[in-house]
């Protein structure tokens, strides 16, 4: 998608067109879909858009809030260096593989 200013409906339309794709040559394969942007700019907003639109689709559709592996300012090691002194990232990840295989 070119950079400038899309509705949700375009990108949610977007995201649909490109897993069928996906869905015509790998059926069976796992999709994951990021969405970032700056806080406040209806990040969660469009996920919950787009998980709608894709369950309508049949499709299974879950997200992962990246706020909720955030590790707390006395636990992160200064100087802090994104995302791995920020993040909890091996639970992060073991929260992605789950997914990935359906858990």
């Amino acid at each position: 998608m070119s950079p400038e200013k899309r509705t949700p409906e375009q990108g949610i339309a977007h995201a649909l067109r490109a897993i069928r794709k996906v869905r015509n040559t790998r059926p069976d394969e796992s999709i994951l879909i990021a969405v970032g942007g700056l806080t406040a700019a209806g990040k969660s907003f469009l996920a919950r858009r787009m998980q709608a639109a894709l369950r309508k689709a049949g499709e299974q559709a879950w997200i992962l809030e990246g706020d909720r592996f955030i590790l707390p300012k006395l636990r992160r090691r200064p100087p802090e260096r994104y995302p791995e002194d920020v993040y909890e990232m091996a639970r992060l990840r073991r929260a992605i593989l789950s997914l990935k295989d359906g858990r």
